[in-house]
């Protein structure tokens, strides 16, 4: 199958500009066509490091993104902001040495793991999607996985510079892949039409995107729009999806590897699956960059988009901190308010801010009850604070466990506790800008998933509170403000310069 042409027309304004860029490139690989091809490494560091002082404004994106996802003290920011740049100007220079290389050359330098998970994965016989993203040398690492004999359709946006765009197509087709451009309007057609012939479709989702296409997950501890596509697309069609990644090692070599095919989780509730797939493939991602952050493209404004700015939260725990701790409410009349609570959520609807409630519900995968019976429960929580002019925008539960119970609720998830997956669903779902927001629970859990999307956490003393603030913990878990309960909690919440939209 042959995707349509990638090209997109020149902006009128800057031809010259494009013309120029591509003359440049050509240059440049006819001058390195002429030197030692061992000269490339060093070439291609030397062109990072001159990137890297002449263009500030890049380089101020690249520092300010470490700087966000890495804030140790310890940590190098500007050694590894200039590594950054060298790896990418070695995989310029790879790319160059790659144009007019066979198979057996491209080969010769890659050392490839796990293979045997990417032909399981063909096995099942519903087409493979490829997980990859702008790690080590991705350019390369396609050409590889081509040359071993799994052609890909890749979908990606076009160049706006047509010229370059036909020259890096035509250098990633050359074995047989095939580009769609992902601004095409059949290109979803296309892909579906490749998986139903078993075919493969390679995505990068590791960059912010436009529009509507994406959904907000964490990314080092902030919300990245991310793509749905992928999580969309498996969910469709049942494709095993394969993490990608291209190490670039010492010397000059790589290491291309096949992960696992992720389990993708399919609840039947759509939006929920799809955040959920989406931010376990983004876990992947953030993994492998944290383990060697100088080969990932951190000159890419990751984090640009955020949701709309004035929509705060508070989001609170359930139990031990609206209602009374009684532990698994088997019986929905015991689910009972603790005093001043529904007067702190009023306090709150009085000054427009989401009320919001996330709970972990883990009795519904350990088989205490079902997910209707946890339904039942919040609406009479729900309906205990209305009795008193109290009200709730939200109610968001996970029921999973990542050991105890059985199928389908047993496993880890995006979800549960501390992990920040009901936050991130509602920011998603209501626009509400979590670094304006506040989590109030009387766990350290709470606390954690506060501070991983850049929210800030109170610590009630209600239900385990008391308990929690005598054990020692990390200094990632410890609370923005302890309080009593709720009200306190409140009280003090209205007096941050978040809760109205101010930073000082």
């Amino acid at each position: 199958m042959r995707g349509p042409s990638v090209s997109r027309a020149e902006p009128k304004d800057r031809p010259w500009r494009h013309r120029l860029d591509y003359f440049l490139v050509i240059f440049l690989y006819g001058i390195y066509r002429l030197l030692p091809r061992s000269w490339g490494p060093a070439l291609g560091s030397l062109l990072g490091e001159a990137a890297y002082d002449l263009i500030p404004r890049r380089r101020r994106i690249t520092l300010n993104n470490l700087r966000l996802a890495f804030k140790t003290p310890d940590f190098d920011h500007t050694g590894v902001a200039r590594a950054v740049y060298r790896s990418l100007g070695e995989s310029l220079m790879e790319f160059l040495d790659a144009m007019d290389q066979d198979r057996e050359a491209i080969l010769r330098k890659v050392q490839v793991e796990g293979l045997s998970n990417l032909e399981d994965a063909v096995r099942r016989g519903k087409g493979v999607i490829i997980l990859g993203f702008h790690y080590g040398n991705w350019e390369l690492m396609n050409l590889v996985h081509s040359v071993l004999g799994y052609p890909t359709h890749v979908v990606g946006r076009a160049l706006d510079n047509s010229r370059l765009n036909r020259l890096i197509n035509r250098q990633r087709e050359r074995f047989g892949s095939v580009v769609l451009n992902s601004k095409d309007p059949s290109s979803l057609r296309q892909i579906l039409s490749a998986l139903h012939q078993k075919e493969m479709v390679g995505f990068l989702i590791d960059q912010n995107v436009v529009g509507d296409r994406g959904v907000y997950v964490d990314f080092f501890g902030r919300l990245a729009y991310t793509h749905k596509v992928v999580a969309l697309v498996a969910l469709k069609t049942g494709a095993p999806v394969i993490p990608m990644l291209m190490h670039r090692e010492e010397g000059g070599r790589h290491r291309l590897v096949y992960g696992k095919a992720l389990p993708l989780i399919k609840t039947g509730d759509r939006d929920r699956d799809v955040l959920t797939n989406t931010q376990r493939m983004t876990r992947v991602i953030e993994e492998a960059v944290r383990q060697r952050p100088e080969q990932w493209l951190w000159m890419h404004d990751r984090w640009k988009k955020q949701p709309q700015v004035g929509t705060r939260a508070v989001f609170l725990d359930r139990d031990g901190t609206i209602s009374e701790e009684v532990g698994y409410i088997h019986d929905i009349d015991h689910l009972q308010l603790i005093p001043k609570s529904a007067k702190a959520i009023r306090m709150l609807n009085r000054s427009g801010i989401n009320v919001i409630v996330v709970t972990n519900q883990s009795g519904v995968a350990r088989g205490y009850y079902s997910e209707e019976h946890v339904r039942r429960v919040n609406d009479r929580l729900a309906a205990l604070l209305k009795a008193e002019g109290a009200e709730l925008d939200g109610i968001y539960y996970c029921p999973h466990h990542p050991t105890e119970g059985t199928s389908p609720y047993t496993r880890s998830c995006a979800c549960r506790k501390p992990e920040p997956g009901m936050l991130l669903r509602a920011a998603s779902e209501r626009r509400i800008d979590l670094s304006c927001s506040f989590v109030v629970g009387d766990k350290r859990i709470d606390m954690e998933m506060a501070h991983r999307v850049g929210a800030k956490g109170v610590l009630v003393l209600t239900g385990y509170g008391e308990g929690e603030i005598a054990q020692k913990g990390d200094a990632g878990s410890q609370p923005d403000r302890i309080a009593a309960d709720l009200e306190e909690a409140v009280e003090w919440i209205l007096t941050q310069p978040e809760t109205f939209g101010r930073r000082d």
